[in-house]
């Protein structure tokens, strides 16, 4: 289902960068491969379109938490 959710984004809006953060940093490394086979497959112009790169918030699901001492 993330698949399919990522394609449809990459359908719509065209993105440069698909940032996996929150709870999905932790398991980063077992969805990248599919999610870029699934892009690569169902994307408007396959291979040889526009596929974003895929990268992992470095903040992981800590991200929330360092934002609000932030505030």
């Amino acid at each position: 289902m993330l698949g399919i959710g990522v394609v449809n984004i990459v359908n719509m809006f065209r993105p440069q960068l698909i940032l996996l953060g929150g709870a999905l940093s932790e398991h980063a490394d077992e969805m990248t491969g599919p999610i870029r086979e699934m892009m690569e497959r169902d994307c408007f112009g396959g291979q040889h379109g526009m596929i974003p790169e895929i990268a992992v918030a470095e903040l992981g699901s800590s991200a929330g938490m360092i934002g609000a001492a932030n505030l």
